[in-house]
């Protein structure tokens, strides 16, 4: 059964990104604003991995070079077939690769001086900032501008990948560039090897090349950490514990039954709002999945343990059975304009398709399938 990393923690970081920082604790980060919310800029991201070609096949345009070679170049290239072939399954691996992967890019308002009312936008390297005045935006020369928010690039790394610190070092200059801000770059790794732990990126021998530090957490390095008396009631804790929990028991499924009940017990004893139940469910839904049998045994259980607690969130199981309606239908019409534009499409897409369970993420993948250039590109 196919965990759902990515739509887990891309909501994750979207709702508790607060509860995120103050968990990871890493010193030196910038202040900020507690008037402010924080953003994400998650279309801006689609628009980077496209332009760092993450959608791209490299050879393509090896290809096109050795088409030009001749006759006798052609005879020692491999067939068609077995190139398009060896496409495919490069393609498949990428894919693979993208939904063990979460990128979020979050922009994070700085707090400005009393009196000062500056737009947020403005940065570094532009010639002044923009001041609202009488509904128009008026550009103030200024010798040094300042941005008024820095981002923090955030990867959730779940299986070993030997091209992270390079990518990460991609993305922070290209946002670097774009924003002339201040950009910290935060890799979270859910594996469970103890080994790997990807150092700082270099691109040469110092002082000639180009290198990134970057902030490096590992999940299973928290497992004490979060069961610290002041991280009680952190919403991030008990993704951490849900995520390790599903990665240990993926070939023992009566054994995730049982300590998702018990992190659904803690849920309650550690007195999150009814809110922040309902929400968190849906999380642990996507990250410890069970079969179908199971989950009407869980459901039995949890309605059990809502009544004899006597909490007022007795309505958590109609709510997630109403998701599970809207989540069904957005499906299908992600197909649906899918196959409108580009005729059957695989049973691995579709599979893909139907293992979302986000409804932000199938609106974001809806829009996508009726706009993207090709299947390929999806």
């Amino acid at each position: 059964m196919r965990i759902d990393f990515d739509s887990a923690w891309k909501d994750t970081t979207d709702v508790y990104f607060t509860a995120l920082l103050e968990l990871l604790d890493t010193p030196g980060l910038p202040s900020f604003s507690n008037h402010e919310p924080v953003s994400c800029l998650d279309q801006e991201m689609q628009e980077l991995a496209r332009a760092l070609s993450d959608d791209r096949d490299p050879e393509d345009a090896a290809n096109k070079v050795e088409g030009g070679a001749g006759e006798a170049g052609l005879e020692s290239q491999p067939r068609w077939d077995e190139r398009q072939d060896g496409r495919q399954k490069r393609r498949r691996a990428r894919r693979k690769s993208r939904r063990l992967r979460v990128d979020k890019l979050v922009r994070v308002p700085l707090p400005q001086p009393a009196g000062l009312d500056t737009e947020a936008a403005g940065s570094a390297g532009s010639a002044g900032s923009v001041t609202r005045l009488a509904g128009r935006s008026v550009k103030k020369a200024t010798t040094a501008a300042r941005p008024a928010y820095w981002l923090a690039h955030i990867e959730v790394q779940t299986q070993r990948d030997s091209t992270l610190p390079r990518r990460l070092f991609d993305y922070h200059y290209h946002i670097e560039r774009r924003h002339r801000c201040r950009v910290i770059t935060f890799a979270i790794l859910g594996d469970l090897s103890p080994s790997w732990r990807p150092g700082s990126f270099s691109s040469d021998i110092p002082p000639l090349g180009m290198g990134l530090g970057y902030v490096t957490i590992k999940l299973i390095d928290l497992e004490e950490k979060i069961e610290l008396p002041r991280f009680r009631g952190n919403p991030v804790a008990v993704v951490i514990r849900a995520h390790l929990a599903a990665l240990r028991t993926r070939h023992n499924l009566e054994a995730r039954l049982t300590q998702r009940l018990a992190l659904c017990r803690r849920l309650y004893e550690e007195g999150f709002s009814q809110k922040d139940v309902v929400f968190i469910h849906g999380l642990i839904d996507r990250l410890m999945i069970l079969p179908s049998p199971l989950m009407v045994r869980f459901r039995q259980e949890l309605f059990t343990l809502e009544k004899d607690k006597n909490m007022p969130y007795v309505d958590t199981l109609t709510r997630m059975s109403r998701q599970e309606g809207s989540l069904a239908q957005a499906r299908e019409s992600v197909i649906e304009a899918l196959e409108i534009r580009f005729g059957e499409i695989s049973a691995d897409l579709r599979e893909r398709i139907n293992a979302l369970d986000n409804l932000r993420t199938l609106k974001a993948q809806l829009r996508r399938a009726i706009t993207v250039p090709s299947l390929d590109q999806f």
